[in-house]
């Protein structure tokens, strides 16, 4: 909600806001009577149900996002820190996935505006 009164929200338009860290979080912000009004949604454990190669979460279900987009997750997979993994792995891995978990959120929404932030988003130039 800061984000809303302080941040990107102050023109009173609704917005994603994905964080990308160790794991993934985030969340909708949509503005009703000139009031932000976060949405419930647990962006981190949605299941990308698509993989090929099923992944344990943590939670305890299988290919959540935050196994394949978040920090661990990317640790898990590829063996090292996300900060080290080389660019080809960003454009060929991690955008690809990126854009489907965008393009699923935005089904049936007005979507104006995305943000991302987090260790891992703010790492990479894209």
């Amino acid at each position: 909600l800061a984000e809303a009164y302080f941040g990107h929200g102050q023109n009173g338009v609704g917005f994603l806001l994905i964080v990308i860290g160790t794991g993934v979080g985030g969340g909708w912000i949509e503005f009703h009577d000139g009031k932000p009004r976060p949405t419930k949604t647990e962006l981190g454990h949605m299941n990308f149900g698509w993989e090929p190669t099923p992944r344990q979460c943590g939670c305890g279900s299988n290919n959540c996002v935050e196994c394949y987009l978040g920090g661990h997750g990317l640790e898990t997979r590829f063996g090292c820190r996300a900060e080290d993994l080389p660019p080809w792995i960003w454009k060929s891995d991690f955008l690809p996935r990126l854009v489907k978990l965008v393009a699923n959120l935005a089904t049936g929404r007005d979507l104006s505006q995305i943000y991302y932030t987090g260790s891992v988003a703010v790492e990479q130039q894209w």
